[in-house]
């Protein structure tokens, strides 16, 4: 499971730059922060789980509202599957 902070009200919006390799996406949901007020944060909590044994890698990036080919930020995760 990774926890990463958003905000969608904002329009901008995680999602897995490339392909996934060794792992697959099994869901994604979003918790809005308490008290829920318009414009409050929260956090996306992603399940993946393992689907072939070795080393697999990948990113997530966080892309602004109407631009879905650059994102302003990155997260990258490396993980062994045994």
């Amino acid at each position: 499971m990774i926890v990463v902070e958003s905000n969608p009200s904002t329009g901008y919006h995680w999602e897995v730059v490339g392909d996934l390799s060794g792992v697959e996406l099994v869901s994604r949901e979003y918790t809005a922060a308490e008290p829920v007020i318009p414009g409050s944060g929260g956090v996306e909590v992603w399940t993946f789980k393992a689907i072939a044994t070795g080393d697999a890698s990948f990113t997530i990036g966080n892309y602004p509202p109407g631009n879905g080919t650059t994102y302003e930020q990155e997260l990258k995760f490396s993980v062994t599957v045994q």
